[in-house]
């Protein structure tokens, strides 16, 4: 008679598969974490479907995970730090001005 054992795998406990594959730890760094804040502090969504609220909603969670804070969603790009969501190819000449987006050429 041959005796057979079982062994188990262990992983991360009460983590899914989605969990593992999309694992936003916080960055360690505390230079960077305040640089981030300041350039990430928000999403803006314009428009809705299926597809930009997935993105929407990853994007929150993914800061949020990254930068260890809250990231909330407005309805507009009033101020800096707004990282915007939109299916269309033309949605920051539309919603920053030409100088900003020259500035942000200038960064590689």
């Amino acid at each position: 008679m041959a005796l057979m054992g079982s062994s188990t795998i262990a992983g991360p406990a009460a983590e899914s598969g989605y969990d593992l594959w999309l694992r936003y730890r916080p960055i360690d760094d505390a230079a960077l974490v305040r640089q981030y804040r300041a350039e990430a502090s928000y999403v803006v969504s314009e428009g809705d479907s299926p597809q930009l609220n997935a993105a929407r909603i990853e994007l929150i969670r993914g800061l949020g995970g990254l930068l260890g804070t809250d990231i909330h969603t407005e309805t507009s790009m009033t101020r800096d730090g707004g990282i915007v969501a939109r299916l269309h190819d033309h949605a920051a000449q539309q919603l920053v001005d030409a100088h900003r987006l020259a500035r942000l050429d200038e960064h590689p």
